[in-house]
């Protein structure tokens, strides 16, 4: 999803997330029907030897489609907060930013060790 965090950041926070909402309604669909469908959305076929797995991506539209038709965008944006919050994405998006190049490439002049 495209998330502007500075808009977010903003005094009006509800209206710019409801209008985010609004804009990425059929993405917010896609995010639940992935969560109800778990492990479900996965058809593991048998050939004797081994176990694959493929994606039953008609389950997943069909879910996506029928969320979209029948959820409002703040419904959606809801079960998505919710989701969101289950699955610790927060955490996940804050450690990728402290793994990132950028921090890792500061110069040696910041670091703490050559402060002293």
């Amino acid at each position: 999803m495209e998330i502007d965090e500075t808009k977010l950041g903003d005094d009006d926070y509800l209206r710019t997330a409801r209008a985010l909402a609004s804009k990425e309604a059929a993405k917010l669909a896609e995010v639940v029907a992935v969560a109800v469908l778990g492990e479900d959305y996965y058809i593991a076929t048998y050939d004797g030897t081994t176990y694959r797995r493929k994606e039953d991506k008609k389950a997943l539209r069909d879910l996506t489609r029928l969320f979209f038709h029948t959820l409002k965008p703040s419904e959606l944006l809801t079960l998505a907060i919710i989701v969101t919050n289950v699955s610790n994405l927060g955490d996940f998006v804050n450690s990728m930013r402290l793994m990132s190049a950028a921090r890792t490439s500061d110069p040696e002049a910041t670091r703490i060790e050559q402060q002293g």
